[in-house]
């Protein structure tokens, strides 16, 4: 299970802006720009490894500016920013769908949830199973379930905190990295794993592992997995100069920056020697619809050949050589 965008610290210098993103480990989203007749239209692109291609999908528009994302199986959550001063943070669902014809995803019904309010800063999300959690300034942890927000029973501490997923599970993180994990049955946890004091960016959504993205100096990055009794550094790169995002994706790690009129470029990390592969436009989805349509073609052609050898052995058995024998 996994959650939330990308930074949960907040960003200080040009290589830091997160782009709106979320992965559970399996399909990424994110939120790019394009312009209109009309002004600038927000768009959620959805890509998944089991698309097995260099390309991703419109899911939807959004109507407003996008806080956090968190993604979980087949369901992404989604917290608007208010639509003015004193508004609530609308809250919405989306189901990803399959066509099993074509293999082709595609977007399921929007579900609109209980809002939450718009004071305080929103200090992350991460879902559940069954629900989302949110944490915002000023106010305890809150939970949505069948009865809208409430506050969590028996949370841990939250002062100075911010809401993350770590390793695929909703985590408390502090500044230091420090981290209060959510176990399967609902209690918190501990975990004695922490990045270095400098450079701490936050950690990487979908990371199989505890992950986090380090600032180095000279507008360098890393992505580092923090152990127990270590830090094991995967790779380093040179910040993009423009808004991005970092998601692991399967066991990899991948990074995300818009192109520019709603598309993306997608830069893959080797998670064995750390090497950055090459940016990556992202094409638009293809239906794949070739591959159903040669099988069924193949299909009707063996059904077409064995019924011809069906009506031929009957002609020969009405013919007359056999009637006489």
């Amino acid at each position: 299970m996994v959650a939330l965008a990308l930074l949960v610290a907040p960003a200080a210098r040009a290589g830091d802006r997160a782009m709106p993103a979320a992965s559970d480990g399996r399909n990424a989203w994110i939120v790019v720009e394009r312009t209109r007749a009309t002004g600038t239209e927000r768009v959620l692109l959805h890509h998944s490894v089991d698309m097995g291609c260099d390309c991703v999908r419109e899911a939807m528009s959004l109507p407003r500016a996008v806080e956090a994302l968190a993604a979980a199986g087949p369901r992404l959550w989604m917290v608007l920013s208010p639509a003015q001063a004193g508004g609530r943070r609308d809250v919405y669902s989306l189901a990803m769908e399959r066509n099993p014809a074509t293999g082709a995803f595609y977007s399921g019904a929007v579900l609109i949830h209980p809002s939450l309010p718009g004071d305080g800063e929103l200090l992350g999300v991460a879902p559940l199973d069954d629900g989302l959690l949110a944490l915002r300034s000023g106010a305890p942890l809150e939970v949505l379930g069948s009865r809208g927000w409430l506050p969590v029973a028996d949370a841990p501490p939250v002062a100075g905190m911010r809401l993350a997923t770590v390793a695929r599970s909703p985590a408390l993180v502090g500044a230091d990295a420090r981290i209060t994990v959510r176990l399967p049955d609902g209690t918190w946890a501990a975990h004695d794993v922490r990045a270095r004091d400098v450079g701490f960016l936050g950690f990487i959504d979908g990371a199989r592992r505890p992950a986090v993205l380090m600032r180095l100096d000279r507008g360098m990055r890393a992505i580092e997995i923090l152990r127990s009794d270590s830090v094991l550094r995967v790779s380093s790169f040179e910040a993009p100069d423009r808004a991005s995002a970092v998601l692991g994706l399967g066991d990899a790690f991948a990074i995300f920056v818009p192109t520019g009129e709603g598309g993306a470029a997608i830069r893959r990390i080797d998670p064995v020697g750390g090497v950055l592969g090459p940016a990556v436009v992202l094409s638009p989805q293809k239906s794949d619809a070739s591959a159903w349509a040669c099988g069924g073609a193949l299909g009707f052609a063996l059904l077409g050949v064995g019924s011809g050898l069906l009506l031929r052995r009957v002609l020969r058995l009405k013919s007359p050589d056999t009637e006489r024998r």
